[in-house]
């Protein structure tokens, strides 16, 4: 490379400049070619398949005078089971007219064809029905038992001389308030009558906590054996 000195500045030979000038164009055509590649890139392409979407626009004018298609006539109905096909009034009555309830139906004004056979079935409501029987105490899920803090049957008074032991077997219905009624209480066995007034008269005022079964108070039926004894003076 070779270069004169002019008037003070340094210029450069003829050969170097045309280097430069080829070296300028060809950059320029370069970032040319990648603008345009990248503007190329951005422009969306159509996908295999689908169809481009053509936009017409109709004057107004014209879209007002153009005709509906006409419809396409109607095909009849297929009625499945030869039922009746109601038709829909062009007017619709506001009034309903008067039924004739004496007048049989006839099939030949309500039915166009026969249908098809069908079962139907006898529904019977059976009302449920409460257990208010008394169970057997053994049969609850709690069994009854005396509360607390109550007096059994006394030793009749007028045994008291001679002393005798007594045993009273009774059956008896508790109620689900645990009180024994009264209509239900038999005697099975006592050795003497005066024992098994005792044990009546104390029943009557007797309270138990009531049995339950399923969560529930029940009503059950007892049987309870009371024996007397006397202590020696």
């Amino acid at each position: 490379m070779t270069a004169q000195l002019i008037g003070g500045r340094l210029l450069e030979s003829t050969p170097r400049r045309v280097r430069r000038t080829r070296s300028a164009m060809a950059s320029t055509a370069i970032h040319a070619g990648l603008i345009a590649l990248a503007v190329w890139r951005t422009i969306p392409k159509p996908v295999p398949g689908h169809l481009a979407e053509h936009v017409s626009l109709i004057p107004l004018p014209q879209l007002a005078r153009a005709k509906p298609p006409e419809a396409a006539p109607r095909a009849e109905k297929v009625r499945e089971h030869e039922f009746k096909v109601l038709d829909a009034p062009p007017n619709v009555p506001t009034t309903i007219p008067p039924v004739d309830l004496a007048r049989p139906a006839t099939v030949a004004e309500d039915f166009s064809g026969k249908g098809i056979q069908v079962h139907v079935a006898e529904v019977s409501l059976v009302k449920p029905t409460v257990r208010n029987d008394p169970i057997e105490g053994d049969d609850a899920d709690q069994s009854p038992y005396l509360l607390p803090g109550q007096m059994g049957p006394p030793y009749p008074e007028e045994l008291r001389d001679d002393r005798p032991d007594g045993v009273v077997v009774v059956r008896f219905v508790i109620d689900t308030l645990g009180r024994v009624e009264a209509p239900s209480l038999k005697v099975i066995a006592a050795t003497h009558p005066l024992f098994a007034a005792s044990v009546r008269a104390t029943l009557s005022r007797l309270r138990y906590l009531p049995a339950s079964l399923s969560g529930r108070r029940v009503r059950v039926q007892m049987e309870q054996r009371f024996e007397f004894h006397l202590a020696a003076p």
